[in-house]
Order: C-alpha cells, then sequence, then structure tokens
C-alpha cells in the first residue's frame, strides 16, 4: 500500500504524490483536498484541544469536514485522557501563568477514531527523548505520522507534502523536523508501477 500524509503547508508536489498513492491522509483544513482524488481520501487527522477563546474556531473547521467523501474516517489526534491529565499537571505547575488547553471530540456524521491512551503515551516519551521541551505537544502532523507508522506493513511506503515545520511556538518544529521522514522499501522507486503511476 502507498500512503501520503499531507499536511497544510505550501507543497508544490501534492498532486503528482497524490496520483502515485493508493491512500491518502491529510490534516486538519485539508487545504489541498482540491489535488486528491476523492477515492484515495481515507482519513483526516484533525485537532481536537483547544483553549476556551479558540475552540468556536476549532469546531467551525471540523464541521467544515462534513462535506468530505463518505468512506472518508476522522481521526481525533488527542487523547482525551491524557490531554486531561497533561493540561491539569501543566496547571498544577503554574495556576496563574499558563493557558489550559481542553480536549474535546465532536459527533462530525461519519466514522471516527481516537488515537489511544497508549500511543499517545508512546509518542509524548519519544519527543521528550528527542528534546521536546515537557509543556510543549506535537503537532498534528507530528500525531498523524506516527499513527500511520503503526499501521505499516512490509512493503507498505509514506510519502509527505505539505510539511514546512513552522507555525504555533508550542509545538517542537525542530524535533518533528528531524522525525518526520518518508518511508520506502527497498526498490520502491526502481517499481516500474512509480513512473506509471506518475504519468497518469
Amino acid at each position: 500500500m502507498r500512503y501520503l500524509l499531507v499536511g497544510n503547508g505550501p507543497s508544490a508536489d501534492v498532486v503528482t504524490k497524490a496520483r502515485h498513492a493508493d491512500t491518502v491522509i491529510q490534516i486538519n483544513g485539508c487545504i489541498h483536498r482540491a489535488a486528491i482524488s476523492p477515492e484515495t481520501m481515507s482519513h483526516v487527522c484533525v485537532v481536537n484541544t483547544s483553549d476556551p477563546a479558540s475552540i468556536n474556531g476549532v469546531v467551525a473547521m471540523l464541521r467544515r469536514l462534513e462535506e468530505l467523501p463518505p468512506q472518508t474516517r476522522i481521526v481525533f489526534t488527542r487523547n482525551l485522557a491524557f490531554y486531561w491529565l497533561k493540561s491539569f499537571a501543566a496547571w498544577l505547575a503554574n495556576p496563574d501563568g499558563l493557558r489550559c488547553f481542553l480536549p474535546f471530540t465532536t459527533d462530525l456524521g461519519r466514522g471516527n477514531e481516537t488515537v489511544s491512551f497508549l500511543a499517545t503515551c508512546l509518542l509524548e516519551a519519544e519527543m521528550l527523548r528527542a528534546g521536546m521541551p515537557p509543556r510543549n505537544m506535537p503537532s498534528t502532523g507530528m500525531v498523524a505520522y506516527y499513527w500511520l507508522t503503526k499501521k505499516l506493513q512490509p512493503g507498505d511506503s509514506l510519502d509527505i507534502a505539505g510539511f514546512t515545520f513552522e507555525g504555533w511556538d508550542r509545538h517542537p518544529w525542530e524535533v518533528e523536523r528531524n522525525i518526520i521522514k518518508g518511508v520506502y522499501p527497498p526498490g520502491y522507486r526502481a517499481d516500474p508501477s512509480y513512473e506509471k503511476r506518475m504519468t497518469v
């Protein structure tokens, strides 16, 4: 299976890579949606934490996803139990100077899943070991990447597009830049079907 994970940053190669992919996973607002065949849109990984002042904007973004193809599933990237605990611990450490980021889910009228508590803990530990400050959190793209790599089978590939590693200052962008890479089995680019798909 050939997977493509598409972020929301500028990208000149989304169209080419999307032609080549069997399955496309997008992030949040899906700004490259028009470049991707609806038949290949399998999942959209969405943020579901927000401070109280921003929650209406996040919910509005999620509501716009109701227009996605019917087979597209939603993945909530923030495990509610983990992020309630992390938010509470952060508040205990600094009750006056830290904004509280609350996890939530909403019904989008389609199949959905939430990244598990265990997977969230494992990613958090990996990010901390790689240098993420404890008060930071992985970006939605980082969670999506980690979630997807755990689904790969031998012979699967994972390409990425639209990742610029910049944005909100509470995401550890340099740490993520060092982790997020394409995953390609031996002989991947020598496969004749690769070039055939690229020219379709």
